[in-house]
């Protein structure tokens, strides 16, 4: 791929998370973030709501498939703090 050169996490809101069987999402989000350092913190989302994160790496012109999306719930703050860690 190259040398990366930032990130790029895609996030949503998981409407109808007690139903893990047929979940329901809200739309989706995008923040490209640089290469340095490598945290996010994710700001202005819904209080107590669960979200499905993942993050690409991009290198010039070209994006990485999405990392394994996790899903994590928001606090009272409606901030996610993202630690991002390579893989060589």
């Amino acid at each position: 791929m190259g040398v990366v050169t930032g990130f790029l996490v895609v996030y949503k809101p998981i409407l109808n998370m007690g139903n893990r069987d047929n979940l329901q999402y809200g739309p989706t989000h995008k923040h490209r973030i640089a290469y340095r350092p490598l945290t996010h913190t994710i700001t202005g989302l819904d209080s107590y709501t669960y979200y499905e994160i993942c993050v690409s790496a991009e290198s010039g012109v070209k994006t990485s498939s999405c990392s394994q999306p996790m899903k994590i719930q928001t606090g009272e703050s409606g901030r996610i703090f993202c630690v991002i860690k390579l893989k060589t």
